[in-house]
């Protein structure tokens, strides 16, 4: 029996798109369904706060117990299986969340929403929101230093964050199977290039978007999206910066600048310095999430096949 205190979601997220991880049939309903306790969630693995524990069974035999993958209804076609499998036996709210949020992996090869174990419930866009610079002077939801583009870089190891911070920021949108939107996993990139889904996060008037269901992947597509996103805030945030520097008196911009770079260049334009300082805090940001993902506190106690009657009694006392 292997006990993981620091599990990466990451990876975790790979197994279940894989169909490695599956929901034995005798499992209870998901009814993690109230979007406040789905953000309560969400926030703690943000802050790097504890999020409870999941309890897994090792098994070489994929027809062992008739399953389905997280989130789904329909039981998996067994036989289109194989290699070794691990049952969750327990742990399935937290994990169908998490799932939903940092990924695509429930909604993929989804025909029809009515297979969604819940569909009101997972037919949601997990969001940061991060204050436009203009807004963001005097925001207590500034956490991560975005306004005079200071990452706290001690949090990065060490965060400080309680997740009472962090779900003020959190914003979640639901959608509809046809209703096109940009970032709707139904939605062909044909309709929704990745420039539609960047200029979606700018579109609010006093906050940027950044989405967490692409946190996770590592592929080119996923970079991309996530590349382009980042130019659009930067470009927007240093026109807005520009716009204010433009209106102060010469002593003013001279006081200003200091705040952005310890090296004043009369030559060097403003908008590079912006875009420099943007550059390393979306880099120290980035790099955050990312941890937070692969460096989740949730205990995952991992039975044995050979075990398997420890793991029954384990189940029957949760």
């Amino acid at each position: 029996m292997e006990n993981k205190n620091i599990s990466d979601l990451t990876e975790l997220i790979k197994q279940i798109e894989a169909n490695e991880i599956l929901l034995p049939d005798f499992q209870r309903e998901f009814v993690w369904k109230d979007v406040e306790q789905q953000k309560q969630l969400v926030a703690s693995v943000l802050a790097r706060m504890p999020i409870g524990s999941i309890l897994l069974l090792q098994s070489s035999n994929p027809k062992e117990f008739s399953s389905k993958a997280l989130g789904r209804k329909q039981i998996i076609n067994t036989s289109e299986l194989g290699g070794n499998v691990e049952y969750l036996l327990d742990g399935q709210q937290r994990m169908t969340v998490l799932t939903n949020v940092f990924s695509n992996a429930i909604f993929q090869g989804l025909t029809s929403v009515n297979d969604l174990v819940a569909p009101m419930a997972l037919k949601r866009r997990f969001f940061i929101k991060l204050p436009k610079w203009k807004s963001a002077e005097n925001s207590e939801e500034d956490i991560f230093g975005f306004h005079d583009l200071n990452f706290p870089t001690n949090n990065i190891d060490n965060p400080t964050y309680l997740s009472g911070e962090i779900m003020p920021i959190l914003e979640v949108i639901e959608f509809n199977k046809n209703d096109g939107k940009v970032f709707n996993p139904f939605t062909s990139e044909e309709k929704a290039t990745p420039n539609d889904l960047a200029k979606f996060c700018i579109s609010k008037k006093d906050s940027y978007l950044i989405p967490l269901y692409l946190i996770t992947s590592n592929d080119q597509k996923t970079n991309r999206k996530i590349s382009r996103i980042a130019t659009k805030i930067k470009d927007d945030y240093v026109s807005d910066m520009k716009d204010y520097y433009d209106r102060l008196s010469k002593d003013e911009q001279e006081k200003f600048i200091k705040k952005y770079t310890d090296e004043p260049d009369e030559d060097r334009k403003i908008e590079d310095i912006f875009a420099g300082n943007f550059n390393a805090w979306w880099t120290s940001f980035n790099e955050y999430l990312k941890d937070c993902i692969k460096m989740t506190a949730l205990s995952q106690l991992v039975v044995s096949e050979a075990q398997r009657g420890r793991a029954i009694d384990i189940y029957m006392r949760i």
